[in-house]
């Protein structure tokens, strides 16, 4: 890319943007970080420089999740992808005997989740799906469809965990954490573990530590850039773990007891603050453009359950969208062709995706309908 062209208005579902600030103190630090005289991708993770910035970059994310002293931190590799067998693995351990789990499927990360977890030897237990459902991923289920345990009260001697991803980037579909509690709460007690997979929504809202026992996240999306995992775990199921059967580089307790530094981690890992009044702000700026447009442009999914982190809509036809999404980048914007699974129309909003790239792509819309009526 030539000196003078400027930076691209980059809507990807991930990796996503990173702020210059950002970037421009790794460039400083790729040469010289921190007066060592040697890049940060050339430390010794054992060194003590290195070891302060882990312990920084710890602290700095208890503090913005407002994380309590009953939960460990963990920087781990594999993505969240590999927390799908992390889960399962570290949890059938912590709960033995127990081998059931709920999984709620409303999108394909939570649906590969539970394939996962199967092929693990988990008796999984789809507490709702929302294919099945609502005939497709579009909302979250109402509370009246959730499955309840069969077991009834037994629950806590049966159900190792349960299992919810915040934010379907696919589909677009993403849960209110109200609404999320009070679905699982409705059907299984509070001792038996809630997983949370927030890796496209975390740093965007608050997290009720109280009733989450595992929240993970992949950090490409709304805390740095890919390579990193950040696995938060309540410490008790840490104690109680027997590992014997589950592979090193997903041992949560072999992971904790290394203060993260078991092997040599990516490097280059950056942070930023996620606001919830922030997402909601950008995100209704585009449904309310969609809303607005006379069903120019439609998005799938119910008002209810529409995503703050990944937008989806659909114009008339594949053709209208092919040419939407040429004349957008000779504009500026890239990748918002939505995913292959799923077609039309996907822009990620995640935490430094600026509210005036945002603007910008709500007139390019409003320009490209005036100039493209149906």
């Amino acid at each position: 890319m030539p000196e003078n062209t400027p930076r691209a208005l980059n809507f990807g579902a991930g990796p996503s943007p990173l702020p210059l600030s950002v970037l421009m103190k790794a460039q400083t630090s790729l040469l010289n970080y921190e007066g060592t005289g040697m890049s940060v991708m050339e430390l010794s993770h054992r060194s003590k420089p290195f070891m302060q910035l882990m312990t920084h970059l710890k602290s700095t994310m208890r503090e913005l999740l407002e994380i309590p002293n009953t939960h460990d931190i963990l920087l781990m590799q594999g993505g969240g992808t590999g927390q799908f067998s992390a889960v399962a693995l570290n949890l059938l351990a912590a709960r033995a005997p127990r081998r059931q789990a709920y999984y709620a499927v409303t999108g394909s990360w939570s649906k590969k989740a539970a394939e996962e977890a199967k092929a693990l030897g988990v008796e999984v237990v789809e507490a709702v799906n929302g294919a099945k459902e609502l005939g497709g991923y579009t909302g979250i289920p109402p509370a009246g469809a959730w499955r309840l345990p069969e077991n009834g009260g037994k629950a806590e001697e049966e159900v190792a965990y349960a299992y919810y991803c915040g934010n379907e980037t696919i589909h677009g579909v993403e849960y209110s954490m109200p609404e999320t509690l009070s679905n699982l709460n409705s059907f299984l007690p509070v001792s038996v573990p809630l997983v949370a997979d927030l890796s496209s929504n975390i740093l965007t809202r608050k997290i009720d530590w109280t009733r989450h026992a595992v929240v993970y996240a992949g950090a490409q999306k709304n805390i740095g850039i890919s390579g990193v995992t950040v696995v938060v775990v309540r410490r008790d199921l840490l104690d109680t773990a027997t590992p014997e059967h589950i592979p090193l580089v997903l041992d949560w307790r072999v992971c904790a007891q290394a203060d993260s530094l078991y092997n040599t981690p990516p490097r280059r890992w950056g942070g930023l603050r996620g606001l919830d009044q922030r997402a909601a702000e950008k995100s209704s700026l585009l449904y309310r453009t969609m809303d607005e447009s006379d069903g120019y442009y439609r998005c799938p999914v119910d008002p209810g359950a529409r995503s703050r982190m990944n937008v989806v809509f659909r114009l008339a036809n594949e053709d209208l969208e092919t040419k939407f999404l040429e004349e957008s980048v000779k504009t500026g914007f890239v990748q918002l062709k939505g995913h292959r699974s799923a077609g039309g129309i996907r822009a990620s909003l995640y935490n430094a995706v600026e509210l005036s790239a945002v603007e910008a792509l709500a007139k390019f819309m409003r320009e490209f309908q005036a100039g493209h009526p149906l």
